[in-house]
């Protein structure tokens, strides 16, 4: 049994295999750990983490409560915590049975009744307050919580794509995606009148109907405190960066919606720090656009729009533009 480090909360790690001499903060270890020293305790940092089941992959079938789903080959994922007492599954799957309603599976595992768990079930509960994911089920036992929200199918039933997909299938029309991610803006404001910011955008996470209109794939991290260094990646806003005075809110979603327009029209996201004028890395960029992508991007964010005003200008482009709507039809 290993303690933990003096000035911090104790805690108890499994040790698989000869010990010798006085071990602190061992963590998970596996294999033999051999501790020589006769005159003091000795300090051991083991940072592994163990080996994810692999129960849970694309064509595996998972069990919630009482029904059952199979497992796509999309955005299957099986990670641990860092302290390895949480294990996380996520992917799109189908029900077996009963209409194979097609949906956007979070499951988390905890040891104890940790942190994970309750943010999915915080995030069921803001969902009740909205209209859009639809809640398809959850469900919570002692030590999993399962979240299964919607998710959309064109008109010959199949699931529609995210953004990323799509704009790899179309790379050479980033104009077209306006009308998209103006739907998508208006999604976001509906939430931000409820107080509810996402905070986790980028392009996997934005599902694109067959109707042409953007939606978020779940509520991101919305549920979740915020804090310094959350969403890190090409799209991270800088109050998550700790880069402002003003922590994370819906302004961080005008912020990373900003950045994935920027994506699209340039082919990379904003730099980090003070970014340069969208035109400065695509001179074709509509005047118009350029000028509202450059202010969602203002380090500050109260100096940023609000997302509706954004979604307005990106209309605005769209209808200008007459580009035909994207959709997830093939």
């Amino acid at each position: 049994m290993a303690q933990g480090e003096p000035g911090r909360a104790s805690s108890v790690n499994t040790v698989h295999g000869p010990t010798y001499g006085p071990v602190f903060q061992a963590g998970t270890v596996q294999g033999n750990v051999h501790v020589h020293h006769d005159t003091s305790p000795v300090h051991v940092v083991v940072p592994t983490t163990p080996d994810v089941r692999r129960s849970f992959g694309a064509g595996a079938r998972v069990r919630v409560g009482d029904r059952e789903y199979l497992v796509h080959d999309h955005a299957v994922e099986e990670s641990y915590s860092a302290d390895a007492a949480t294990l996380f599954r996520r992917g799109r799957v189908s029900a077996l049975g009963g209409g194979g309603t097609t949906g956007w599976l979070r499951q988390v595992e905890d040891r104890d009744d940790g942190w994970g768990g309750r943010a999915l079930a915080a995030e069921h509960d803001l969902l009740a307050r909205g209209n859009a994911p639809e809640v398809v089920q959850f469900h919570r036992d002692d030590r999993t919580t399962t979240l299964v929200t919607s998710w959309p199918r064109d008109r010959a039933g199949r699931p529609c794509d995210s953004l990323d997909v799509l704009v790899d299938q179309t790379p050479d029309h980033p104009l077209r995606w306006c009308g998209a991610l103006a739907a998508l803006c208006d999604a976001l404001g509906a939430w931000h009148d409820l107080g509810v910011a996402h905070r986790g955008l980028a392009p996997a996470g934005i599902i694109v109907r067959d109707d042409g209109r953007a939606v978020p794939r779940d509520l991101g991290l919305a549920a979740h405190p915020a804090r310094v260094g959350e969403h890190p990646g090409d799209h991270q806003a800088p109050e998550q960066r700790g880069r402002s005075t003003r922590g994370p809110g819906p302004w961080t979603d005008v912020h990373q919606v900003a950045s994935v327009v920027h994506l699209l029209l340039t082919g990379r996201p904003p730099t980090t720090g003070t970014p340069l004028p969208v035109r400065a890395w695509e001179p074709g960029v509509p005047e118009p656009l350029a000028t509202a992508v450059d202010a969602c991007l203002a380090v500050d964010p109260p100096a940023r729009p609000d997302v509706r005003w954004f979604g307005e200008r990106l209309r605005a482009v769209h209808d200008r533009t007459g580009r035909e709507e994207p959709s997830c039809a093939r």
